[in-house]
Formats: structure tokens, sequence, C-alpha cells
């Protein structure tokens, strides 16, 4: 029973990992893979990340919705061979588009963005419905609501980490893209086969399981309250650290020009903040009133952010990273400046998420319409 147990525990929050890392990586070859038909430019940049991200949105949204209908094991097998398969499709349907004539005669954005939709908006719609189940999963086997979601938050965004780093410095320098996505469907298809097996070897525990179910579907006064707040929340917080990444790009390239280190540096930075900051807002929001939490949060990340500047200036002038390596003194700044606000940003999303799971209406939906709203935002 506690080998079970740990592996409940355990298994949610490599899944959301995995297919995280996935996402990032069909996002990065998109590219190169269009490329042959759409050329590389900033329309063909600014469109994968757009469909990608919206393909993401409405999955979430689909995923949160079927949530509520069924998170078991089966369930989770069925959407990761999905996934899988989607990943595969991106190479054919890649090529016939791309040979399209219809197409073709289309004006150049346009094309671009027609091309891109039909080839990666389905891959990201089926990678973007896992989450929200997994969140509702692990909540079922999981402890407490706050640290669970600061869980799945914070390895989430772990993943998608790994899977910019390992795809755009290895795996694109040394295998094709080909390879890459094989790669991809077959760990989501690697994932879909355990998920399968354990539906069928591991019991379910359904009677403690359906009354932890039907417990979270309804706040502590019996009353379904509104989403409103909660996504309107973590919609503004996702879309303030969005605008402080871009703000981040140009402050760096001031000083130390733009390069492929002070992008990645800034991504990176960024998004290691954010994994800190889900996994310690996890926590807060098990030991404070979320809403309370939120105010501090929001009021720190604002002076956090009107620091910046200030931080850019001591820096600077200081000349403190002079000595060290180029990536060195872009890396010391960067941390400087964006790592406090990136933290205190990537604490909302999990002290949201326990808000609304405590006011809010089904798990799933719950679930699904703030991970989509912070896709959005």
């Amino acid at each position: 029973m506690v080998k079970q147990n740990r592996i409940a525990a355990f298994a949610p929050i490599a899944t959301v990992f995995v297919s995280s890392a996935c996402i990032m990586v069909i996002e990065l070859v998109a590219g190169r893979l269009v490329s042959p038909y759409i050329g590389q430019s900033l329309y063909t940049w600014t469109t994968i990340i757009g469909v990608v991200l919206a393909g993401i949105s409405v999955g979430n949204y689909l995923g949160g919705r079927l949530a509520d209908i069924s998170w078991r094991r089966a369930t989770l097998a069925g959407q990761l061979l999905l996934a899988a398969l989607g990943c595969v499709a991106v190479l054919p349907i890649n090529r016939f588009v791309g040979t399209l004539e219809l197409l073709m005669a289309l004006p150049w954005p346009v094309r671009i963005l027609t091309h891109i939709t039909l080839v990666f908006i389905l891959p990201s719609i089926l990678l973007g419905t896992i989450s929200p189940v997994i969140a509702k999963r692990a909540l079922m086997v999981g402890r407490s609501t706050g640290r669970t979601m600061g869980n799945v938050y914070a390895f989430a965004i772990a993943g998608s980490i790994a899977g910019t780093f390992l795809t755009g410095y290895y795996l694109m320098a040394w295998i094709t893209t080909t390879s890459i996505l094989s790669i991809a469907a077959g760990t989501l298809g690697g994932l879909a086969i355990l998920y399968f097996l354990g539906s069928i070897i591991l019991s379910e525990e359904k009677g403690m399981l359906a009354t932890a179910a039907t417990a979270s579907e309804m706040s502590p006064s019996g009353k379904k309250g509104s989403l409103f707040n909660p996504i309107a929340t973590v919609f503004i917080a996702n879309g303030c650290i969005m605008m402080a990444e871009i703000a981040a790009g140009r402050i760096i390239s001031r000083h130390y020009g733009q390069s492929i280190y002070a992008w990645t540096t800034v991504i990176g930075v960024i998004l290691a903040g954010m994994t800190l900051g889900s996994f310690l807002g996890g926590r807060w929001a098990d030991r404070f009133s979320p809403a309370k939490t939120l105010s501090i949060l929001f009021l720190l990340s604002s002076i956090a952010c009107f620091c910046v500047p200030a931080i850019t200036e001591a820096v600077i002038s200081s000349q403190i990273a002079i000595g060290y390596s180029w990536p060195m003194q872009i890396a010391f700044h960067v941390i400087a400046a964006f790592a406090l606000p990136s933290i205190l940003l990537g604490a909302v999303g999990p002290v949201t998420a326990a808000m609304a799971l405590a006011e809010g209406r089904g798990t799933g939906r719950t679930v699904g319409s703030i991970y989509a709203w912070g896709s959005v935002g």
C-alpha cells in the first residue's frame, strides 16, 4: 500500500513534467519543420508561439471538462496515446499543407497563419488536455490542495525548461526533427502504456477517491462560486510575467547586445523563478489565507518590478560582474533584476487555484479554466 501511494503521488508530477516538455519540443521544432515552405521570419515565430499557446488554452479548457467526467488512469492512457499520435501526425500534415496550391495563392502572413494552425493546433490541444486531468487526479490522491497544485505547477514549468534547453541546445544540433518528434511520441506512448497497465493492475481506491471528489466539487458553504475573480487574477499575473520577460530582453540587449546567451538566460531565469514561485505558492496557500496571500504577492510583485531599473543601474554602474565571462555577466544581471518578480508572480497560480477550488465549481472545470486563462494571459 505504501509503494502504491508513492506511485500515485509521483506519477502526476512526472506526467505533467513530460507533457510540458513535449509541448516545448513541438514548439521549438516547428520553425525548422515549416521553414522549407514558409521560411523563417518574425511572422513565423510569432504565429508558432501564438498557435501553440492557443491550442494549449483550448486543450486546458476541454481537459477541465473531461476531468470532471473521468480522471482515471485509463482516461490518461487514452489522452497520452492521442497526444503521441498527434506528434507523429505533424510530419505528414506539414508536407501535405506545404504543397497545397490553394495556400500558395494567399497573402504571405495569412499563408503562414493557415499553415502553422493546420499543422500544430491539434497536437497542442491534445497535449493541453493532460494538465487539468493530471491536476484533478493529483488532488484526489494527493495531500493538501495548495501543496498539490504548487507541485503540479512547478513541475509543469520545470518540464518546459527541460524541453526548451534539451531541444534547443542538444537535440536539434545532433538529430533530425523526425527523430526528435519520434522521441517525444515514443515517450508519450510509453506513459500511455504505463497508465493503461496501471488501470488494470493497481486498484483506484474508489471509495476514498469518490468521497474526496464529491467533497471537492462544492465550496464550504455548499454553494457554487464564480470563477471570474480567479481566472481574471491568473490572466493578469501571467500577462505581467510575459511583459516582464519581453522587457527583460530589451533591457539586457541594451547592455549586452542581442545574442542566444541573452535570450536563453532571460527565458531560463523567468521560468526558473516561476518554478520556485509555484512550489512556494502552493505551500503558502496551505498555511495562509489565499486572498490575503494574493494581495501581498501582487503588492510585492509591483515593488519588485518598479525596482528593476534601479537594480539595472546599480549592476551596470558598479561593474560588480566585471571579470567574469560574458554569459556569467548576463546571468548575474538577469537574476539580480528579474528573479524576484518571477518568483512572486509565479506563486500566484497555485494560490489562485487553491482559492478557486475552495469557492469554485467542479474541480476539473476550475483547474482547466485557470490553466486556460493563464495561457491566454
